[in-house]
């Protein structure tokens, strides 16, 4: 987190003069806020939230929130998103906060993963409908971070 707060604070500026970037965080803004829609009509936060309130449920492990780089850490920060560590108990994921994550755009594994329950209270057809806008989201996300290390290889910065 820290790599990435002070490599934006040096290139911030030219970042957000960079078009296709902005176009890029904008398109991943939009599929970000239909997945959102999507799996609240779905109630899956209340499916997350029931297991992980149980002493062994959940699957937003501390491992979790190590698979973040700086990378994820400055998308967030490039959408306006605060990437606060939420907690260090080494039970939960760091951005696990009391109304869930508080990541905005989350590692792969985060959203590509569907445990037994929710497969099973989802169905087949709605799972593949889940996992259709799952994968525009992460292919704009992916898009994204090729953009922004495609920045960094003209700039010849680095974040550590």
């Amino acid at each position: 987190m820290a790599g990435a707060e002070s490599w934006l604070k040096v290139h911030r500026q030219a970042i957000l003069a960079d078009r296709e970037i902005v176009a890029s965080l904008a398109e991943l803004e939009a599929r970000a806020n239909f997945l959102v829609g999507f799996m609240a009509e779905l109630m899956m936060a209340g499916i997350c939230k029931e297991c992980g309130s149980n002493p062994r449920g959940g699957c937003c492990s501390p491992e979790m929130g190590s698979d973040c780089d700086s990378l994820l850490m400055v998308i967030n920060q490039l959408a306006g998103y605060d990437v606060s560590l939420q907690r260090q108990d080494g039970i939960e994921c760091f951005f696990l906060g009391p109304n869930g994550c508080s990541l905005r755009f989350k590692p792969f594994f985060c959203l590509n993963y569907n445990c037994h329950r929710i497969k099973t209270i989802l169905g087949d057809e709605t799972l593949r409908e889940l996992e259709r806008h799952t994968g525009r989201l992460l292919s704009q996300q992916y898009l994204v971070e090729e953009r922004l290390r495609n920045f960094r290889g003209r700039y010849e910065i680095t974040i550590s």
